[in-house]
């Protein structure tokens, strides 16, 4: 009895050796794994300092030292040559891109923001900032961002295999005044750098970011939501190779946040024939891409996916023009957030629209081909006439009855001239006193006509270089009234 008590006891005792060699194994291996990220850390809190520019700056860090350098203007703006419209109007149509740097969205009350609805102007003098950021507040921020962070060591020259495994896409929000993630995380006390990587909106299904077991640089994946009101505006911030001291308590790292998406809005000029815009598309874009947060570059080359963004004008009402002023067909909400690219010169990314002139839908469309999407940057497409001169004139003739005090000429003779007034549904006068030479087959005209269904076209003969749009009645229905005020 007393031997097998023994050998029981020995048996015993192997076993809480081997148990305990278990356990020591196990530490030491979540010590190896967590030991250099985690370890050496001071009682300093990391906290951050938010901050919103207008423009994007190209392949440059965004710390606090750019503040300063960043020279953008949110006034320049500049036009390209304009796109040629295809359609079947009988009227050419061009299409001028213009551009201005930063992102140009207007809130209820005609103040400039960012489509995530933060503010971009100086509260103080209401202005548009034209050089710095102005910082996020409870009242005009972005509700929170994510951030990822990597700890190199003080030697370290770049991030080559390193991971963001010390801050892994974590939700950055304000509280007590202060942006912080939600976990406090603590600066490392031994000389390690920090480089931190952050993105606006955090938390949304169109921008997926890489996880912690991707190393290397950072990126987040863009796709645009085919529901355009929904589509967020991309914002992105670096910092890199911080550090703190003990006594650099409270100190924030600063985010200077810049602008990943270009803008898109489209307008019409008050040139434009009237009827109803009941749709605008951009087709065979890429909209799927994925933004390197350290390089502040999109590949555009692999990995993306191309697709069609539309959305229908006013539900299903469309926007009517009346051609007596410009209108803006999309704005707010529905200005379009696309990827940067570059159109090549072979590229089938089109706009479209949908118009309704009165005489049933016509399809425009403009080829983006050649063409070029900035980062940053705002562009609104002015759907203008410029240069309409396709309209023909078939025969000219007298009515029956002819309330003019000359006999009229029953023929034309090459080099005859005759006079054209063009007035729109609102009386209005879209060309006056254009001149029409025959020459002997057909008219010629001097200058181009707009032509509409819902137009009013008068004619006189013989051709007087005197006349103007105050020798005639615009809201007459009878050539007789039109010209009563004339010999």
């Amino acid at each position: 009895m007393s031997r097998k008590f023994k050998r029981n006891k020995y048996i015993d005792l192997l076993c809480s050796l081997y148990l305990l060699l278990i356990v020591c194994l196990c530490i030491c291996s979540c010590s190896e794994s967590e030991g250099f990220v985690y370890s050496n850390l001071s009682t300093n809190k990391i906290s951050f300092k938010a901050i919103t520019t207008e423009g994007w700056i190209n392949g440059t860090s965004n710390n606090s030292s750019q503040d300063s350098k960043t020279t953008r203007s949110v006034l320049q703006s500049n036009e390209n040559g304009p796109l040629i419209v295809k359609s079947n109007l009988h009227t050419p149509l061009y299409l001028h891109p213009v551009t201005q740097i930063g992102i140009h969205i207007q809130n209820a009350n005609d103040k400039p923001m960012t489509k995530s609805g933060a503010r971009i102007i100086d509260e103080s003098t209401e202005t548009v900032v034209p050089t710095r950021g102005s910082p996020y507040t409870s009242s005009n921020m972005v509700n929170s961002f994510g951030v990822l962070a990597y700890r190199t060591p003080s030697t370290a020259t770049d991030l080559s295999g390193a991971a963001p495994d010390f801050i892994n896409n974590q939700e950055v929000s304000l509280a007590g005044g202060m942006w912080k993630t939600g976990t406090d995380y603590f600066w490392p006390d031994n000389g390690d750098k920090l480089s931190f990587f952050s993105y606006s909106p955090f938390g949304n299904s169109n921008v997926t970011v890489a996880g912690a077991s991707s190393s290397g640089t950072p990126s987040v994946t863009y796709t645009a939501n085919t529901d355009v009101p929904s589509q967020p505006d991309l914002m992105t911030s670096n910092s890199i190779n911080q550090t703190r001291s003990k006594s650099s308590a409270n100190v924030g790292v600063n985010m200077t946040f810049s602008h990943a998406l270009t803008a898109i809005t489209f307008a019409v000029g008050k040139d434009m024939v009237p009827g109803v815009f009941k749709s605008i598309s951009i087709k065979n874009a890429i909209t799927t891409a994925t933004y390197n947060l350290s390089t502040n570059t999109w590949n555009t080359s692999s990995g993306t996916s191309t697709g069609n963004i539309s959305i229908n004008l006013n539900g299903t009402t469309g926007v009517t023009i009346d051609g007596t002023s410009d209108v803006a067909l999309t704005s707010g909400t529905n200005t379009m957030m696309m990827i940067p690219q570059s159109f090549a010169s072979g590229s089938t990314a089109v706009i479209e629209a949908v118009f309704n002139n009165g005489n049933g839908d016509k399809t425009l469309t403009a080829s983006l081909a050649g063409t070029t999407w900035a980062a940053g940057t705002s562009i609104i497409y002015k759907l203008s006439t410029s240069s309409v001169n396709t309209m023909t004139l078939g025969t000219i003739s007298y009515p029956s009855s002819w309330g003019g005090v000359a006999t009229p000429t029953t023929s034309f003779s090459t080099g005859n001239e005759i006079g054209l007034f063009v007035v729109d549904q609102n009386n209005n006068i879209k060309n006056s006193n254009v001149k029409a030479t025959y020459n002997g087959s057909s008219w010629v005209l001097s200058t181009g006509l707009l032509f509409s269904p819902q137009y009013k076209y008068f004619a006189y003969y013989p051709y007087q270089s005197g006349y103007t749009s105050s020798s005639v009645s615009p809201s007459a229905t009878s050539s007789d009234a039109f010209f009563s005020s004339v010999g």
